[in-house]
């Protein structure tokens, strides 16, 4: 499954909308009369003034909410992201940058699960990594001579085998454990 980064283009949203704009549309939206001073320096444009910048910080948020909205380009909606889809605080990089953090949800979202080695491979390359991963097992058919045999236990076991100056190991760590199948022990060998 692969996912496609929308971005909204920014001439799709008015750029000539700023305080100044708003308050001049609050000031004719004023009813007639000399009640309604509407000109720049008058006393109701003054107070009208902290409205019309309200207004605007309003809309320059909703305009970044149609971008924050989709996973691979959030910002301010990460943790939202995080915490729906289960991503485990504690694999959440200390220092990650918010493309990381993106690179994790969007990684997370579209994984659809497996239980194979060829999937885990896969998925470390989701993340970044490359891997490799051994499966010992026990004597059985199909074993040539000089194959690794182990007991019984080790039909459950897998090495993943991955560079040592891979950075944020840890980080690494943590999510592919957080995806092992049950019963499967996982361990880690820096190469």
């Amino acid at each position: 499954m692969s996912y496609t980064q929308v971005t909204i283009p920014a001439t799709a949203f008015p750029n000539y909308i700023n305080t100044a704009s708003f308050a001049t549309s609050f000031l004719r939206a004023l009813p007639q009369g000399a009640a309604w001073n509407k000109e720049h320096d008058s006393n109701t444009s003054i107070a009208l003034y902290p409205l019309s910048n309200v207004m605007n910080t309003v809309y320059n948020l909703g305009v970044s909410l149609i971008n924050d909205v989709f996973p691979a380009t959030t910002v301010q909606h990460i943790p939202e992201w995080q915490s729906s889809l289960g991503i485990d605080t504690t694999c959440v990089l200390a220092n990650a940058t918010i493309a990381q953090q993106q690179q994790q949800i969007v990684t997370k979202l579209t994984n659809p699960g497996g239980c194979s080695l060829a999937y885990y491979v896969n998925y470390a390359a989701q993340l970044g990594y490359t891997i490799t991963i051994n499966n010992y097992g026990h004597l059985r058919t199909g074993f040539h001579a000089g194959d690794s045999c182990w007991s019984l236990d080790a039909d459950y076991t897998w090495i993943v085998h991955v560079s040592a100056s891979a950075p944020n190991l840890s980080y690494f760590e943590c999510m592919m454990l957080q995806q092992c199948p049950a019963g499967i022990s996982m361990f880690f060998s820096l190469d």
